[in-house]
């Protein structure tokens, strides 16, 4: 890849720009956070409707930045954030973490361990097989004969409604909920096991080749995506993407600000029993926040919606823009804009994830961030009764009430200045 020069936007956000350098002179440039973070988070596309960064330009400008700067960036919010990003531009930490992505795994392996039927010829080759996968679901279910009530695996083969897999072949999936699983350290987990599926009748399910593993419990997780390969001798092995020459995977705390992400299925293909997804997503909370050992979690920013803010329906409306709120939506919209009460010590929606990106445009099925889509969708916030028009406003506003791409202002851009 080409090495990006510093190239700072143009336009009325930026003129004091060009009296700035010519000040400075032949000086390296000082740390300015609303100067850096027009450069880090202008947007690559606009098209009236969603302004978008680019999130591996916002990767590789935080690098040049902090290149530039030595070791005059001090542990202020904006020093801290420009450090959490530029990691994901060195060599071999895609992961996003100060240690490496094989030192990550070499951590975690022992944590990340499939289960014997999970790992095996029969289960695997059934999988790479066309119509295979519901032989692999046969198998789960006879073993699961022999288990106690509370240890059941629990199966779900379902198509997703926007997350892509890793290997952005397909949006269907085969999960299987382990629970509780002695660890190496005497300690127990659960293991949330995704395959990435292909229910289709097409001639080389083998292309679908995806799996991701979450060990988890309370206030503790491991996670890693995997590979399914072919050897020579016909045989299906299993490889973490971490050792990959050319990972696919990313930082996984972009999106997983709780271990477990929720599962809500636009399709149930075959499941251990009725409404297993709720009893599933039930549990997450029960987890916890979760630190990646080696990532600085707070330095990806505030949490959306803080729930101490108070918000006026005149602003609100201003965000809100062509949805033209009444006074009554608006003040409901601005009462569902506490995303924090229960987030932040839980899942806190911070940094990137809230802000529209190239990136959500490959990975999810019509182009909407995550959190966009369990806000759009009426899952977020929980019980709400807000029509579908109250919903897209409600994204809007805490959006826009976040991070703007166009003005950079908002929450964000504020804690990053202090």
């Amino acid at each position: 890849m080409r090495k990006e020069t510093r190239a700072y936007p143009q336009g009325v956000l930026w003129p004091v720009l060009a009296l700035g350098l010519l000040v400075m002179g032949s000086q390296a440039p000082s740390p300015d956070a609303h100067r850096d973070l027009g450069y880090v988070l202008s947007p690559v596309s606009d098209d009236g409707a969603v302004a978008r960064i680019g999130r591996q330009r916002s990767i590789d400008r935080s690098a040049d930045l902090l290149k530039q700067y030595g070791n005059r960036v001090d542990p202020s919010h904006l020093g801290r954030f420009l450090k959490a990003q530029a990691l994901m531009a060195t060599p071999g930490h895609n992961l996003g973490l100060s240690i490496s992505d094989a030192e990550y795994w070499r951590r975690s392996e022992p944590f990340l361990r499939f289960p014997a039927l999970l790992g095996s010829q029969k289960f695997l080759k059934a999988l790479w097989r066309v119509g295979g996968w519901k032989d692999a679901v046969r198998l789960i279910e006879l073993s699961n004969a022999e288990r106690t009530e509370t240890q059941k695996w629990k199966v779900l083969a379902f198509r997703s409604q926007f997350i892509r897999s890793v290997d952005r072949t397909t949006f269907d999936r085969l999960l299987v909920f382990v629970p509780n699983q002695e660890q190496p350290d005497g300690t127990f987990m659960d293991q949330w096991i995704q395959f990435a599926l292909d229910t289709s009748v097409r001639l080389d399910p083998s292309a679908t080749r995806s799996v991701s593993m979450v060990s988890v419990s309370p206030g503790r997780a491991y996670m890693m995506d995997f590979g399914r390969f072919a050897t020579a001798d016909g045989s299906i092995v299993i490889r973490p993407t971490a050792l990959a020459e050319e990972s696919p995977s990313k930082n996984c705390f972009d999106c997983h600000k709780s271990a477990v992400l929720p599962v809500h299925p636009e399709a149930v293909y075959a499941s251990s029993e009725p409404g297993i997804d709720q009893q599933l997503n039930a549990k997450i909370r029960d987890y916890g926040l979760w630190h990646p050992d080696g990532m600085d979690t707070e330095a990806y920013g505030p949490c959306l919606g803080p729930s101490d803010k108070s918000r006026s329906i005149r602003q609100v409306k201003e965000w809100a823009g062509e949805f033209e709120l009444e006074e009554a939506a608006a003040r409901r919209v601005a009462d569902s804009m506490r995303c924090s009460q229960c987030h932040q010590d839980f899942a806190p929606l911070n940094g990137l994830v809230v802000v529209p990106s190239d990136r959500d445009a490959q990975s999810f099925r019509d182009g909407r961030a995550l959190a966009q889509a369990y806000v759009e969708n009426g899952w977020m916030p929980p019980g709400n009764k807000l029509s579908n028009t109250e919903r897209r406003a409600l994204w809007r506003c805490l959006q826009r009430e976040y991070f703007d791409a166009r003005t950079m202002k908002g929450d964000f851009v504020d804690w990053l200045e202090h």
